[in-house]
């Protein structure tokens, strides 16, 4: 479901909820194990939260990078 929203998002140029999404699929991938693909999809949502300065969300993508990367 996820995968199929982020392309709206990006469509209509809703920066907030696509960086949101993109956490969201990263903390998904990291529960399944899948640090890889969570790597890749925090990577993504950092820049646009950083662009929109919002605080919480990049430090959860952060942490989420932190964790997969040491177990990548």
């Amino acid at each position: 479901m996820l995968t199929s929203a982020l392309p709206v998002f990006q469509d209509h140029a809703n920066s907030r909820f696509e960086g949101l999404c993109l956490l969201k699929l990263a903390l998904a991938h990291e529960a399944l194990g899948q640090h890889a693909e969570a790597i890749t999809e925090a990577r993504r949502s950092l820049p646009i939260f950083r662009r929109l300065r919002m605080v919480r969300h990049p430090r959860m993508a952060e942490r989420i990078l932190a964790e997969c990367l040491a177990r990548n």
